[in-house]
């Protein structure tokens, strides 16, 4: 449908979250900050099971994910990337 849209993160909803600004910062997120959403799709994992992944960019290009499904995570076998 070509909708502009955007995700962003706060922890001041810490309580709904679980994630304090620690916990962000440790993973590559900025803190009160909004991202763009440039794309989204479902994969099946190495188990059979299915994730939905959302690949979003940082406007300020500063700092990059390093959780699950980053660049370097173990979760990207050869069967879920193609």
């Amino acid at each position: 449908m070509k909708f502009p849209m955007c995700t962003a993160v706060a922890s001041s909803q810490e309580s709904v979250s679980g994630l304090s600004s620690a916990n962000m910062k440790s993973v590559g997120l900025v803190d009160a900050h909004a991202y763009s959403l440039i794309g989204a799709r479902e994969v099946k994992t190495a188990g059979g099971k299915k994730a939905r992944l959302c690949m979003v960019r940082n406007p300020w290009g500063k700092r990059e994910w390093t959780g699950a499904w980053s660049d370097n995570s173990p979760l990207w076998t050869d069967a879920v990337k193609t």
